[in-house]
């Protein structure tokens, strides 16, 4: 720490310093003796220099904080707008770490079909501040996008975007410049329309209806899962909330998609992008409307197979009945199997167990002699669906039995 200015004392004249030594010694000074004052004159200036200076060990200023640069910017276009994507810093180029999000500097510049990049600069376009930032941010991923006219994609077709950023914590300290991000801009097809879904057993069926007058390469479906609290009546996306974020389902080829990964009472959303080719370079459409569907189980099971009925004697220790079995239902979602008796064909008649039962076997005890019975059995799935009935079977307890 610098001693205050009224203590300090004001630098010594060195020269007269050195002249009043050598006048006392006299012109008579042996050549010892002038080596040896010399030796003290350059000892004595040099404390007198430090006296002069600031107190020992005196802290430096601090060392501005500056990120590391981003090393892997990305552009990519998607309907009328470019999408930037990039890992944010979180370290310095000191190899600390960042106390938080920096502010984003984005640069962009164009180069028109067949121009060297070397030919054009950047400018800044857009700053996100620091504390804006966590709005862009999904998964220490930034993604931002720069939207376009559509009228100026079409004047600039062919064209390439050239992008970079940096970023900074203080003012006047940036971090170096990223890469370079370049994107084609190319036309923009028009967005599929009427997107519809179906509910199945097995999927989800998708439709649509392809724009008019476009040539379209293909399609591609994305999904997305919405949370239970998403508000039921939204239909833009950016207001939904979502279990998982909208993603690619997959390509499609012709205007219908079919998506077997739902599970039954979730909610899901899904859009469609038409998709043109420009050579190696593909294009996608804008979303098209969204259609969100929550599909429900309605879809009853199988009806049971291999149905028998045999009629079993009294013994000394059991009545008569009569044993029912049948085939094990292949449904995954099986909850159980009811039991119907009747005294007419071609009638289902009563149930005869109050619950399911959970295994394809069932006695009947409560017969009586000299009757027919006619038998027959249905599935009950976990969502409450019960299957037809299954072909029905017939079982007699002779006039003699007990």
């Amino acid at each position: 720490m610098r001693a205050p200015a009224h203590l300090i004392a004001s630098p010594p004249d060195l020269g007269a310093y050195a002249r009043n030594i050598f006048l006392r010694l006299g012109p008579n000074i042996s050549h010892r003796a002038a080596r040896r004052a010399t030796i003290a004159l350059l000892f004595a200036i040099a404390a007198l220099a430090a006296a002069g200076c600031g107190a020992p060990g005196e802290p430096e200023p601090p060392k501005p904080v500056v990120p590391q640069p981003v090393a892997d910017l990305a552009a990519r276009q998607q309907g009328n707008t470019l999408i930037l994507t990039f890992t944010l810093p979180t370290r310095s180029t000191a190899n600390d770490d960042l106390a938080g999000y920096p502010t984003v500097e984005i640069y962009r510049g164009m180069l028109a079909a067949g121009e060297s990049e070397h030919k054009t600069t950047t400018r800044l376009v857009y700053t996100i501040p620091a504390d804006l930032v966590d709005t862009y941010v999904t998964g220490g991923h930034l993604e931002f996008r720069d939207p376009f006219h559509a009228d100026d994609l079409a004047h600039e077709a062919g064209a390439t975007m050239i992008y970079m950023v940096r970023t900074s914590v203080s003012r006047r300290h940036n971090s170096a410049d990223s890469d370079v991000a370049e994107a084609h801009i190319f036309p923009v097809p028009d967005a599929p329309t009427a997107l519809a879904a179906t509910v199945t057993e097995h999927s989800i069926e998708l439709a649509w209806q392809a724009p008019a007058g476009a040539a379209i390469a293909g399609y591609r479906v994305y999904r997305g899962e919405l949370a239970p609290d998403s508000p039921p009546a939204e239909t833009d996306p950016a207001k939904m909330k979502f279990i998982s974020p909208i993603a690619l389902a997959g390509p499609a080829s012709e205007t219908s998609f079919s998506d077997p990964e739902f599970d039954f009472g979730h909610t899901y959303i899904y859009i469609a992008r038409s998709v043109a080719q420009y050579g190696p370079d593909s294009v996608e459409s804008d979303d098209s409307a969204p259609a969100i569907v929550t599909p429900r189980d309605t879809f009853p099971p199988a009806a049971p197979r291999g149905l028998e009925a045999i009629y079993i004697p009294a013994t000394s220790a059991a009545p008569a009945d009569i044993e029912l079995s049948w085939d094990i239902s292949p449904e995954p979602d099986l909850a159980g199997y009811i039991v119907y008796r009747s005294e007419q064909p071609d009638t289902r008649g009563k149930r005869l167990n109050p619950d399911l039962l959970p295994s394809p076997s069932f006695r009947d005890i409560q017969v009586a002699a000299d009757k027919r019975y006619f038998y027959s059995v249905s599935a009950v799935d976990r969502a409450g669906n019960e299957s037809p009935p299954s072909s029905a079977v017939s079982a007699e307890v002779p006039a003699n039995s007990p």
